[in-house]
């Protein structure tokens, strides 16, 4: 998203791309940087680092409230949901 708002195009966007990554995930894109396109270290990284992860944050994402079930039983879910996705606390 932030390449379309700076309008970079595909090398600064992978270049930018180390500036947004940690530990495993950061070296993994230290140890494999090339001059590929954008779409192409994007798809390996999700590929190598989030496959576990994806689906419950999309689910996390999507989540709606549902006033038949309950306040409650939403933020359980989206805590579940987060964990599954190994978000953190801030």
């Amino acid at each position: 998203m932030l390449g379309v708002y700076y309008n970079w195009n595909d090398k600064k966007k992978i270049i930018m791309l180390g500036n947004f990554l940690l530990d495993d995930a950061l070296n993994w894109y230290i140890e494999n940087y090339d001059n590929s396109c954008y779409n192409e270290m994007k798809i390996k990284l999700i590929n190598r680092f989030c496959l576990e992860t994806l689906g419950p944050l999309i689910e996390c994402v999507n989540l709606k409230y549902d006033q038949k079930s309950g306040i409650k039983e939403y933020f359980e879910n989206k805590r579940r949901f987060g964990v599954l996705a190994k978000l953190s606390e801030i």
